[in-house]
């Protein structure tokens, strides 16, 4: 049983790390729509705002999965 308990904290921990770090690229998205003083977003580009957003979701769906697939979490 501590065993157990040991690893579902671990396990909850690395999620919680992975969530943390799509929650900062969210912020860095969000960030990156905001204008500057010559009406352009920071993030202009549209590949570089397109190529974060598909990894933000990516990330997303890879630890949303983690979580379902996961023994830990749902036994």
């Amino acid at each position: 049983m501590e065993e157990d308990n040991k690893v579902f904290h671990q396990a909850k921990a690395e999620v919680w790390e992975k969530l943390a770090v799509v929650e900062q690229l969210m912020r860095i998205y969000k960030l990156g729509k905001w204008k500057t003083e010559d009406g352009n977003e920071i993030l202009h580009k549209l590949p570089t705002c397109l190529d974060l957003r598909v990894l933000i979701n990516d990330l997303q769906n890879r630890v949303t999965k983690e979580i379902r697939n996961s023994s830990v979490f749902f036994p």
